[in-house]
Protein backbone atom coordinates (compact mmCIF):
# COMPACT_ATOMS: atom_id res chain seq x y z
CA UNK A 1 0.00 0.00 0.00
CA UNK A 2 1.41 3.37 -1.07
CA UNK A 3 0.61 5.33 2.11
CA UNK A 4 3.04 3.17 4.11
CA UNK A 5 6.12 4.75 2.49
CA UNK A 6 8.29 6.52 5.08
CA UNK A 7 8.74 9.70 3.03
CA UNK A 8 5.48 11.54 2.23
CA UNK A 9 6.64 12.81 -1.16
CA UNK A 10 7.79 9.30 -2.12
CA UNK A 11 4.36 8.00 -1.15
CA UNK A 12 2.66 10.57 -3.34
CA UNK A 13 4.93 9.79 -6.31
CA UNK A 14 4.18 6.09 -5.85
CA UNK A 15 0.47 6.89 -5.77
CA UNK A 16 0.79 8.80 -9.05
CA UNK A 17 2.61 5.81 -10.59
CA UNK A 18 -0.15 3.50 -9.39
CA UNK A 19 -2.83 5.82 -10.83
CA UNK A 20 -0.95 5.96 -14.14
CA UNK A 21 -0.73 2.16 -14.32
CA UNK A 22 -4.40 1.75 -13.39
CA UNK A 23 -5.55 3.66 -16.46
CA UNK A 24 -2.87 3.07 -19.09
CA UNK A 25 -2.74 4.85 -22.40
CA UNK A 26 -0.13 5.50 -25.05
CA UNK A 27 1.70 7.98 -22.77
CA UNK A 28 1.81 5.73 -19.70
CA UNK A 29 5.38 4.45 -20.30
CA UNK A 30 6.70 8.02 -20.58
CA UNK A 31 4.74 9.22 -17.55
CA UNK A 32 5.84 6.28 -15.39
CA UNK A 33 9.45 6.75 -16.46
CA UNK A 34 9.30 10.43 -15.50
CA UNK A 35 7.75 9.66 -12.12
CA UNK A 36 10.32 6.92 -11.50
CA UNK A 37 13.09 9.40 -12.27
CA UNK A 38 11.57 11.85 -9.79
CA UNK A 39 11.50 9.08 -7.20
CA UNK A 40 15.13 8.24 -7.94
CA UNK A 41 16.16 11.90 -7.63
CA UNK A 42 14.31 12.18 -4.33
CA UNK A 43 16.10 9.12 -2.98
CA UNK A 44 19.45 10.40 -4.21
CA UNK A 45 19.00 13.83 -2.68
CA UNK A 46 18.11 12.29 0.66
CA UNK A 47 21.11 9.98 0.54
CA UNK A 48 23.75 12.26 -1.02
CA UNK A 49 22.93 15.89 -0.20
CA UNK A 50 24.99 18.47 -2.05
CA UNK A 51 27.46 20.62 -0.11
CA UNK A 52 26.02 23.92 0.98
CA UNK A 53 26.76 26.81 3.22
CA UNK A 54 25.40 26.35 6.74
CA UNK A 55 23.11 29.37 6.51
CA UNK A 56 21.17 27.90 3.57
CA UNK A 57 20.58 24.77 5.63
CA UNK A 58 19.35 27.04 8.44
CA UNK A 59 17.00 28.72 5.94
CA UNK A 60 15.57 25.31 5.08
CA UNK A 61 15.20 24.50 8.79
CA UNK A 62 13.38 27.80 9.38
CA UNK A 63 10.97 27.04 6.53
CA UNK A 64 10.42 23.53 7.90
CA UNK A 65 9.57 25.03 11.30
CA UNK A 66 7.32 27.80 9.98
CA UNK A 67 5.91 26.57 6.67
CA UNK A 68 2.31 27.06 7.80
CA UNK A 69 2.97 30.67 8.78
CA UNK A 70 3.13 33.60 6.41
CA UNK A 71 6.91 34.09 6.45
CA UNK A 72 8.41 35.93 3.51
CA UNK A 73 11.87 35.49 2.00
CA UNK A 74 12.86 38.92 3.32
CA UNK A 75 12.22 37.83 6.91
CA UNK A 76 14.26 34.65 6.46
CA UNK A 77 17.09 36.57 4.78
CA UNK A 78 17.13 39.22 7.53
CA UNK A 79 17.21 36.55 10.22
CA UNK A 80 20.16 34.86 8.50
CA UNK A 81 21.99 38.09 7.69
CA UNK A 82 22.07 37.55 3.91
CA UNK A 83 20.55 39.43 1.00
CA UNK A 84 17.18 38.03 -0.10
CA UNK A 85 18.31 37.68 -3.74
CA UNK A 86 21.39 35.72 -2.65
CA UNK A 87 19.22 33.55 -0.40
CA UNK A 88 16.82 32.85 -3.28
CA UNK A 89 19.65 31.99 -5.70
CA UNK A 90 21.59 29.74 -3.31
CA UNK A 91 18.44 28.04 -2.00
CA UNK A 92 17.29 27.15 -5.53
CA UNK A 93 20.76 25.88 -6.45
CA UNK A 94 20.94 23.75 -3.29
CA UNK A 95 17.41 22.34 -3.17
CA UNK A 96 16.24 22.53 -6.77
CA UNK A 97 13.21 24.70 -6.05
CA UNK A 98 12.43 28.24 -4.97
CA UNK A 99 11.60 29.20 -1.40
CA UNK A 100 7.95 29.53 -2.42
CA UNK A 101 7.84 26.17 -4.19
CA UNK A 102 9.49 24.53 -1.17
CA UNK A 103 6.99 26.11 1.22
CA UNK A 104 4.01 25.20 -0.99
CA UNK A 105 5.21 21.61 -1.23
CA UNK A 106 5.56 21.38 2.58
CA UNK A 107 2.08 22.81 3.04
CA UNK A 108 0.62 20.36 0.56
CA UNK A 109 2.42 17.40 2.15
CA UNK A 110 1.14 18.43 5.58
CA UNK A 111 -2.36 18.83 4.18
CA UNK A 112 -2.20 15.41 2.48
CA UNK A 113 -1.30 13.80 5.80
CA UNK A 114 -4.14 15.65 7.52
CA UNK A 115 -6.61 14.69 4.78
CA UNK A 116 -5.77 11.02 5.32
CA UNK A 117 -5.87 11.20 9.11
CA UNK A 118 -8.46 13.80 10.14
CA UNK A 119 -11.96 14.93 9.27
CA UNK A 120 -11.36 18.68 9.28
CA UNK A 121 -13.49 20.55 6.74
CA UNK A 122 -11.47 21.44 3.64
CA UNK A 123 -11.87 25.18 4.21
CA UNK A 124 -10.42 24.91 7.72
CA UNK A 125 -7.63 22.61 6.57
CA UNK A 126 -6.76 25.01 3.75
CA UNK A 127 -6.33 27.95 6.14
CA UNK A 128 -4.43 25.86 8.70
CA UNK A 129 -2.07 24.70 5.94
CA UNK A 130 -1.30 28.34 5.12
CA UNK A 131 -3.42 28.87 1.99
CA UNK A 132 -5.62 31.94 1.67
CA UNK A 133 -8.78 29.92 0.99
CA UNK A 134 -10.15 26.53 -0.03
CA UNK A 135 -10.14 27.20 -3.77
CA UNK A 136 -6.46 28.26 -3.73
CA UNK A 137 -5.66 25.11 -1.76
CA UNK A 138 -7.70 22.89 -4.10
CA UNK A 139 -5.99 24.29 -7.21
CA UNK A 140 -2.50 23.87 -5.72
CA UNK A 141 -3.29 20.36 -4.47
CA UNK A 142 -4.66 19.31 -7.85
CA UNK A 143 -1.63 20.68 -9.71
CA UNK A 144 0.75 18.89 -7.35
CA UNK A 145 -0.98 15.52 -6.98
CA UNK A 146 -3.41 15.24 -9.88
CA UNK A 147 -6.47 14.75 -7.65
CA UNK A 148 -8.69 17.04 -5.61
CA UNK A 149 -8.29 17.08 -1.84
CA UNK A 150 -11.74 15.49 -1.48
CA UNK A 151 -10.80 12.66 -3.85
CA UNK A 152 -7.47 12.18 -2.05
CA UNK A 153 -9.31 11.91 1.28
CA UNK A 154 -11.76 9.39 -0.17
CA UNK A 155 -8.88 7.29 -1.54
CA UNK A 156 -7.35 7.06 1.95
CA UNK A 157 -10.51 6.09 3.81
Amino acid sequence: HVSCAPHPEAALLAMRIRRELAQPDVFTPVAVEGLALELTALAGRNRFPARAEKWVERARDLLLERFRESVGPGEIADELGVHRAHLARVFRARYGESLGEFTRRLRLQWAAQELAAADLPLAVLAVEAGFCDQSHFTRAFGRQYGVTPARFRAMHR
